[in-house]
């Protein structure tokens, strides 16, 4: 339940589908608000109990830290969601870019986080809540629970971030890193081993 406080109040501030925030709908049969016809690509997963997972993917996240400062707008949710699918993907792993919206404080908002597939379900990873960007990149929830913490088990899936600009037209959101991109590029850098 704590995620999904912390959540709703990272909506308001967070930009993921910001631009698009007039075009929310109440929330579908499916748990997830109806934005711009996004229905196809709603999903709905349950939370791993794969901790030796849990751990080896919070370890690689905390072996880098964020360049730049998290400000909305420059260096937020989905920007943060593209690095660390990237950090994922670069290491092997299956993941994508998950988005869910909602209203708070009378307004319609957007999150980006990132969904590590395993076997037994999904390992979520959030961006921003309790962020500590010279520590970590991304922050592995767990203990979720499937009712309490909807909110991370449900939403829109994009396979990658260029597969997110062309479904949203939000090219203001995330730069479209590629496999391909040089890690040199990205607002991040590896942390010394201690």
């Amino acid at each position: 339940m704590k995620y999904v406080i912390a959540a709703l109040m990272l909506i308001t501030a967070a930009s993921a589908h910001q631009g698009a925030s007039g075009n929310f709908t109440e929330i579908g049969p499916d748990g997830v608000y109806q934005i711009l016809g996004w229905g196809n690509y709603t999903v709905r997963s349950t939370p791993s109990n794969n901790t030796r997972a849990a751990n080896e993917i919070q370890e690689l996240l905390s072996s880098y830290a964020l360049t730049k400062e998290i400000k909305d707008g420059e260096m937020d949710c989905s920007d943060i969601s593209e690095i660390i699918w990237y950090v994922l993907k670069t290491n092997g792993y299956n993941c994508s870019i998950i988005g869910n919206g909602g209203k708070s404080n009378g307004k319609y908002g957007g999150h980006a986080f990132v969904w590590a597939k395993v076997d037994d379900g999904v390992i979520v990873i959030e961006t921003t809540w309790d962020a500590k960007p010279d520590e970590r990149i991304g922050v592995v929830l767990t203990g979720l629970d499937e009712e309490e913490d909807a909110f991370y088990l449900t939403g829109w899936e994009f396979g990658d971030p260029t597969t997110y600009i062309e479904i949203t037209g939000f090219d203001y959101d995330m730069s479209g890193i590629t496999l391909d991109t040089p890690i040199e590029e990205l607002p991040i850098r590896r942390k010394a081993a201690c």
